[in-house]
């Protein structure tokens, strides 16, 4: 673990590793009947709650959100 990560208690990830997927399949993070979801929310990563707690299961995804018209959303 690097030093960095060690400080905040994380871990760092320096290799590919099964439980973490970036940039996942839309279909995989939205539920069928809101795949349109897609067009305004970009899936970064899918991280398998296991690799936070051996007892949990699923998995959380961290979103980034997009502007129709400019694409990232940012502040003007």
């Amino acid at each position: 673990m690097c030093e960095e990560a060690a400080e905040y208690g994380g871990i760092s990830i320096t290799e590919v590793d099964d439980r973490f997927v970036v940039f996942p399949d839309p279909a995989a993070v939205f539920v069928a009947d809101q795949q349109d979801l897609a067009q305004l929310l970009h899936p970064l990563v899918s991280i398998d709650l296991a690799a936070v707690d051996p007892t949990w299961t699923g998995h959380v995804h961290f979103i980034s959100p997009v502007d129709p018209e400019y694409g990232a959303v940012s502040r003007k």
